[in-house]
């Protein structure tokens, strides 16, 4: 079982639809997958058409042990496509966990349990790096990066990266990012472009071929509880989230991590 996380500080990165798409286009392609919402958000899970947890509180459950994660998990329209839903209750992680030891190292234990039923577990994550951001790192080791294409956000780069390069002297050698991913690109400013090409000037391979353009047919397929890749299969952007997914599948197990003072 291979386990993606998708992460970024902020919000507005596209970390949400990244990870929806890869894992729709995993799913889609045959591949049993497993959604993992760590934000309280709960983008994902309303993406994945589960709206009516927000009185459960599955996932910390789950996280403390108090209940089974196989009896946690929901189906979602796509076939081969499951989640492990969110809920406001994830605002209150960081209480439950304090006393907890190794809190950090949950998620991997509980993904542990079921690891022969999935071929790849896809981890939604908050927008603020705190506990549930960490074991989210710790549980994949794999690391997709999505980045907006903007000034801002190149930026935000740098304290990301500071984050997981104490993480990996401190707490696990093998974390590395498979890719970092240009989102929301709008190829007609000039801004974007010169923001792609930071990217690449700064992270050299980590960063994909592929690039993720903004379009409606993302907002509209959220909208309508869908993958980009049913909802316009002929569209521009379900090409980039399949070509996307690809070029993700060629990195895995052979991620290096960039130093970043």
């Amino acid at each position: 079982m291979d386990v993606l996380a998708f992460v970024n500080s902020g919000g507005g990165q596209a970390k949400s639809s990244t990870c929806h798409s890869v894992a729709s286009s995993l799913a889609i392609a045959g591949n049993k997958v497993l959604c993992v919402d760590m934000d309280g958000q709960s983008s994902l899970t309303n993406w994945c058409g589960i709206q009516d947890v927000e009185e459960q509180s599955y996932l910390l459950e789950v996280l403390l042990d108090e209940r089974e994660i196989s009896s946690a998990v929901l189906d979602t329209p796509i076939p081969n496509m499951s989640i492990l839903p969110a809920s406001l209750h994830l605002y209150q992680a960081e209480k439950h966990f304090a006393d907890e030891i190794a809190s950090d190292e949950l998620l991997n234990m509980a993904l542990s349990k079921i690891e022969i039923q999935y071929d790849y577990v896809c981890i939604d994550t908050p927008p603020q790096m705190g506990i549930l951001s960490y074991q989210a790192m710790l549980a994949s080791r794999n690391l997709v990066i999505p980045v907006e294409a903007s000034w801002k956000s190149l930026q935000a780069m740098r304290g990301l990266l500071k984050v997981i390069n104490i993480m990996r002297e401190r707490r696990c050698p093998e974390l590395a990012i498979n890719s970092i991913v240009p989102s929301r690109v709008d190829l007609r400013q000039a801004s974007c472009k010169q923001s792609v090409e930071l990217l690449r000037e700064n992270f050299g391979e980590l960063v994909t071929d592929t690039v993720i353009t903004d379009s409606v047919v993302m907002k509209d397929a959220f909208a309508h509880e869908k993958s980009v890749i049913t909802y316009a299969p002929k569209s521009k952007t379900a090409d980039q989230i399949t070509q996307l997914t690809k070029e993700i599948l060629s990195r895995l197990n052979r991620g290096e991590l960039r130093n970043v003072a």
